[in-house]
């Protein structure tokens, strides 16, 4: 009866040391998940980017041309 009891708790240790580790690698990935990130990541091959600041290589914007109103008599 003894050794059953001692077999038992030796279980109830590991099982325990387990939970504990679970436990452990449980909150590491909710923050890891859910938590405050830098939000940087590697940019794709091909993948557009909406925020990119334009090069200097790249066209200049064409000014904007006002409207020319003209008055027509009916």
């Amino acid at each position: 009866l003894q050794k059953m009891l001692e077999e038992r708790n030796a279980k109830d240790d590991e099982k325990d040391r387990i939970i504990s580790n679970l436990q452990a690698q449980l909150e590491y990935f909710k923050q890891k998940l859910f938590g405050s990130s830098s939000e940087r990541r590697s940019d794709m091959p091909g993948q557009l980017d909406f925020f990119s600041v334009p090069d200097s290589r790249e066209e200049p914007i064409p000014e904007l041309i006002e409207p020319e109103f003209i008055e027509v008599k009916a």
